[in-house]
């Protein structure tokens, strides 16, 4: 049987590390690079975001990886 605690535990202690390799891919992937900066100029040209680009990009990142 699964313990969801300890389940919940070890993921949580996981998503750093997955962060950090989702932030690494999408600077050395010139695609997803552009991808990223064209979702947030139209974040804010809607006003859906004041973040600076890079505030947004760990929030999407941080999205992405849970």
């Amino acid at each position: 049987m699964i313990n969801r605690a300890d389940l919940l535990k070890n993921l949580q202690s996981l998503l750093p590390h997955i962060e950090k390799d989702i932030l690494a891919y999408s600077e050395s992937n010139a695609e997803l690079s552009e991808h990223l900066q064209s979702e947030y100029r139209a974040a804010v040209e809607a006003e859906r975001t004041a973040e600076h680009f890079v505030s947004w990009r760990e929030a999407q990142i941080t999205q992405a990886a849970v």
